[in-house]
């Protein structure tokens, strides 16, 4: 296990997600992202009731932030607006997705880790190109992880480049009938990386 691969979910419910999610947390995930943008609290709600309660201190929120408590979750993942404004109550994981490392230094302090894109072009956004001033972390940088066309083949740049691991999205969800095969691949290079 290891807690260098985070998995956000696609954007979309589908047919059999909560078997795949579980799956992911059987061979070895430690933190599951729940980001649906476009989500009513009873839909979030039903998924998370189809996840093996065993996990839930795995899976952090994008929204309907009152399904932590609720639900005994994780974490909650904010916006770079919101967790300026952010009083930690120190009661679960904060997270959070920049795009600069300006914003990373105004911040750090008040998370836990963050995601850093694009690294690469997104493979979730058409037109969303890689960021060449995020390849490298800087030297104040902590606990960041790499997000934006992260695949198998080019997972272990980012963490040579000082990134503390890498978040997948469009990577996994593009074949769901391959997301589980695929994670444990990328999970496999990242363990091989740590050897």
């Amino acid at each position: 296990m290891s807690d260098r691969v985070i998995v956000i979910t696609a954007p979309e419910f589908f047919e059999g997600e909560a078997e795949i999610l579980n799956q992911l947390f059987e061979s070895g995930l430690t933190r599951l992202h729940v980001r649906k943008p476009q989500s009513q609290r009873q839909e979030v709600e039903k998924l998370l009731a189809e996840i093996d309660s065993s996990f839930m201190a795995g899976v952090t929120i994008h929204y309907h932030s009152e399904l932590v408590s609720e639900m005994g979750l994780g974490g909650m993942h904010f916006s770079y607006p919101q967790i300026k404004e952010l009083k930690n109550s120190g009661r679960y994981t904060i997270s959070c997705s920049l795009h600069q490392w300006e914003e990373l230094n105004e911040v750090q302090d008040k998370i836990d880790y963050c995601f850093m894109s694009p690294v690469f072009n997104s493979i979730s956004k058409a037109g969303y190109p890689a960021n060449e001033a995020l390849k490298q972390v800087p030297s104040f940088a902590s606990n960041v992880y790499a997000l934006g066309g992260i695949t198998e083949t080019n997972c272990e740049e980012v963490l040579d480049n000082g990134y503390r691991g890498i978040a997948v999205l469009g990577y996994l969800w593009a074949s769901k009938a391959a997301a589980l095969q695929r994670y444990k691949d990328l999970e496999q290079k990242v363990k091989a990386y740590d050897v």
